[in-house]
């Protein structure tokens, strides 16, 4: 009995050693505003190796999250953090009949955005490589590294 409660405590610390977790660091208004957290930090952990997500606040629409596939420390004046991260297949997410379908022309999804509140979503057409739609706009955002 008492093997299977050290083995038992041994599973359980295991599992809670590998656990992924992420840590808010830093958080904006849709100007670039700091909320929370400090640039810094987020900087110096993406420097360190970290990953990176970042969730997009539109209050009262929705939180959408982005997982980072690459993202960038600028060295430049403006000290920002880029994250970019992309879909293989744009589609409609809206809850409702059309959740699901695929927009025409077939296109992917690229994003792009920064630490001073700017996001770009960008579609490219599947077939011949144009870009199909370019959206820019501010948003409120809150940055976490593993």
């Amino acid at each position: 009995m008492q093997f299977k409660h050290i083995v038992s405590a041994a599973a359980i610390t295991l599992i809670t050693g590998t656990s992924h977790a992420w840590n808010l660091v830093y958080s904006h208004d849709a100007s670039g505003a700091p909320t929370a957290g400090s640039l810094q930090t987020l900087r110096t952990a993406l420097n360190n190796g970290s990953s990176l997500k970042v969730q997009l606040i539109s209050p009262n629409v929705q939180t959408w999250t982005l997982y980072c596939t690459q993202h960038g420390v600028k060295a430049d004046a403006s000290q920002a953090v880029v994250c970019l991260s992309n879909t293989n297949l744009g589609m409609d997410v809206r809850v409702g009949s059309n959740f699901g379908v695929v927009g025409l022309p077939p296109s992917s999804t690229s994003y792009a955005v920064n630490t001073t509140g700017q996001f770009v979503e960008t579609n490219i057409n599947h077939s011949n490589g144009a870009v199909v739609n370019r959206a820019v706009s501010n948003i409120s955002m809150q940055w976490f590294v593993d």
